[in-house]
């Protein structure tokens, strides 16, 4: 009773409060009116938890109702084994073919073991490459011309090295640049010798593309076919920066294993 009294008197104080504040305009009064509705809303909570606090009182008081939480205190409840949480399986973009030849199957299963599920496959004509990069753009789906990419393999014919076991001084690199640009040499020297901290001396560079048959060895794809996902071995790959300001997000297209196959991934993807 004493509670509702003073709900009821904070309310005749609200009321008063709200006609002052209509005549004032005075925000410090509309303050004071959140900070009593407040505090209305807080007593409304407690005379309710007080109701339900003595109603659970007067359900413990019944001997029946202590007789039946006690057996079922005393019962145990069997829990059940947790079953074993599954992990989310990735969900790819494509599917195997029949018809793809070992060189292509050999790039959709490095994907799969990658976990690019963004990669795409996109079979092509066999005159593709005396297409226009518009006219490849709008057969791949490419945002633009500058998602149109190509892996190229290079060999420093210095190099004190005579394989890639060391990424940081290797004789081989597969380097992907894009259609719309030419490949550099100098910067792909300046980029590889600052690997080293530039502790080679400048003579022990000279870079210029693989013979195809060594390529082709390396790689394990043939011309206009090689993709720097599933390589025959293990050569470091040099991607152009370029590449990661062509769309938002990073997207590029490059071979697939086959001149007449290609595969398209998030740049991020990939490089992760």
């Amino acid at each position: 009773e004493a509670v509702r009294k003073r709900q009821e008197e904070a309310l005749k104080k609200l009321e008063l409060l709200s006609q002052r504040l209509r005549s004032l305009e005075c925000s410090y009064l509309a303050q004071r009116q959140e900070s009593i509705l407040n505090q209305l809303s807080s007593l409304n909570s407690r005379v309710t938890d007080i109701a339900s606090n003595k109603n659970d009182s007067n359900t413990n008081t019944n001997p029946q109702h202590k007789e039946a939480s006690q057996r079922s205190t005393n019962t145990k409840v069997e829990e059940k084994p947790k079953e074993p949480v599954k992990e989310t399986e990735k969900k790819f973009l494509f599917e195997d073919d029949a018809q793809d030849p070992p060189s292509v199957k050999r790039v959709k299963e490095a994907c799969r073991s990658l976990g690019l599920t963004s990669a795409r496959f996109k079979t092509v004509a066999s005159d593709y490459y005396d297409w226009t990069l518009e006219q490849r753009r709008d057969t791949l789906g490419a945002e633009n011309i500058n998602q149109l990419c190509k892996t190229i393999v290079l060999e420093n014919g210095h190099c004190i090295n005579k394989n890639c076991d060391d990424p940081l001084n290797s004789r081989y690199y597969a380097v992907i640049i894009q259609y719309t640009t030419k490949l550099q040499s100098q910067k792909v020297f300046h980029f590889v010798r600052a690997l080293k901290n530039y502790s080679i001396g400048k003579k022990k560079y000279k870079f210029r593309l693989a013979p195809p048959e060594e390529a082709v060895k390396l790689t394990g794809f043939e011309f206009n076919g090689t993709s720097p996902i599933g390589m025959t071995s293990k050569v470091p790959i040099i991607l152009s920066e370029a590449i990661l300001k062509a769309s938002n997000p990073p997207f590029m297209w490059f071979g697939a294993g086959d001149k007449d196959v290609k595969v398209g991934v998030d740049v991020n993807e990939f490089i992760k």
